[in-house]
């Protein structure tokens, strides 16, 4: 069936906007080895046969190229042609700032861009408070929904601390922030925490990280075991007095940390 066929076929059909896409793109790859139209060509045919469809495609071309998972099948990613995945047209790519243009800075690390824009002081602030917190390593234009929990919670913390002057008093509660951590980016981490508290904020962090645990002005320990078996409060205090505590499954790993 030729991809004009389809596009017929599919207009008769009660198709979300992005499945149509799904199988015009189906309907156009050369089983023989041939690749995935991309976006544009598919746009020639559903410009002609379906205005939503068209619009879908417009959203899918801001981000370059877009990935559509497929039940019972490989996922299927559309690269825009025009832009070769880089998001911007050709007279945007043309201005540079530094000898790079937009796509090349938003591919920088938070860390390299700190260098990059050494004389733009406040730019540079901005991404030195996500370095505090153990983001250095990040790209620009990173999309958010690659990120882990404990990122996200950190580009959260970030912001905060940019407000902390201005939210004085406020309590903040984190849920294992150190998940996919170095060591060395825990200590940053821990510094920008303590940070919000030097500020007149509280902290409360769910975690199981000993190097946070010990650093901790008071610590709730809840058990003694998980599930049916827990729940119950086994000791709450300075790290210290939780070493006394049989009953403690934490006492043991904090041995030799305080």
């Amino acid at each position: 069936m030729s991809i004009e066929s389809m596009v017929t076929v599919l207009n008769a059909g009660n198709l979300t906007p992005r499945r149509k896409l799904i199988l015009l793109g189906i309907a156009n790859h050369d089983g023989d080895g041939g690749s995935w139209p991309s976006i544009s060509t598919l746009a020639r045919y559903a410009v002609c046969s379906d205005r939503t469809v068209q619009r879908e495609l417009q959203k899918l071309t801001q981000e370059g190229f877009v990935t559509i998972e497929m039940q019972f099948l490989p996922d299927i990613t559309l690269l825009c042609e025009d832009c070769g995945g880089k998001r911007f047209k050709k007279p945007v790519l043309q201005v540079k700032y530094n000898q790079k243009n937009i796509f090349e800075v938003l591919n920088l690390t938070i860390s390299e861009a700190v260098k990059f824009f050494q004389k733009e002081p406040k730019i540079v602030a901005r991404l030195e408070i996500l370095e505090r917190v153990g983001l250095g390593y990040l790209r620009l234009g990173q999309s958010s929904d690659t990120l882990s929990g404990g990122e996200a919670q950190r580009v959260k913390l970030a912001f905060f601390l940019t407000q902390a002057k201005e939210r004085k008093g406020t309590l903040y509660i984190f849920d294992e922030p150190t998940t996919g951590l170095h060591f060395d980016d825990v200590r940053k981490l821990l510094a920008a925490m303590q940070a919000l508290v030097e500020q007149g904020n509280s902290v409360l962090i769910v975690e199981h990280n000993v190097e946070v645990m010990k650093c901790a002005d008071w610590i709730v320990d809840l058990g003694p075991e998980g599930g049916d078996l827990g729940g119950g409060l086994v000791y709450q205090g300075s790290p210290e007095g939780l070493l006394s505590v049989q009953e403690s499954a934490t006492s043991p790993f904090l041995v030799g940390k305080l």
